[in-house]
């Protein structure tokens, strides 16, 4: 195989260390991680906190839980990952998640983490890769789950928030894995109007 082509099918595998690198910068070496999470408040003038809130996490065991899910998304959709696409995918969601918090989660004031983002890099990859419906039917059925009242209140939701040490927000769950759907649906759209507009000149 041809240098060339072997370091063209690692760079989604760089891209993928150097996110999972640059997380764990941000949470070993800034102090001020406060700055870069959503903050209801805030957030209609400090935008970028859409993006920026999935880098700081509360504890280390919070940070283990989310880079585990993103290794294992790796791992289980790989397909979805032969391209940078899925680092859009990642962003979309997250700020998806954050929008969806401050317009529809008014009692959520703030939120850290890759989890809501990595609901929405789920569904792309799921969708990306062509993967079985089953595992669309498992993160709905998921996201459904946590969305339910009667499941919080017989306490099958604290699992996570006992682990890390504070309440999981499940909304931004919610709004990420949306988010990926989303931006799934945009990829797609724009390829079928290029392939359109391509089919139409080549035509004319």
């Amino acid at each position: 195989m041809p240098i060339s082509s072997s370091l063209s099918s690692l760079k989604p595998l760089l891209m993928l260390a150097s996110v999972i690198a640059l997380v764990l910068v941000v949470n070993g070496q800034f102090d001020n991680t406060e700055l870069l999470r959503y903050e209801r408040a805030s957030f209609s003038e400090h935008w970028w906190q859409g993006f920026s809130h999935v880098l700081p996490h509360l504890n280390l065991k919070h940070l283990s839980l989310n880079l585990l899910a993103l290794l294992c998304i790796a791992a289980i959709f790989g397909d979805a990952f032969k391209s940078f696409n899925w680092v859009l995918a990642l962003a979309f969601s997250a700020m998806a998640s954050a929008v969806g918090l401050y317009f529809f989660s008014p009692t959520t004031d703030w939120c850290v983490g890759l989890s809501g983002a990595l609901h929405g890099l789920m569904v792309y990859a799921a969708l990306r890769s062509h993967a079985s419906i089953v595992w669309l039917l498992v993160i709905a059925g998921k996201i459904a789950i946590e969305q339910v009242d009667a499941f919080s209140q017989l306490g099958l939701m604290s699992v996570t928030s006992d682990y890390i040490g504070h309440a999981v927000i499940i909304d931004a769950h919610l709004w990420g894995a949306i988010g990926g759907l989303i931006f799934y649906t945009l990829v797609h759209l724009v390829q079928y109007i290029l392939v359109f507009i391509e089919i139409n000149s080549t035509r004319s």
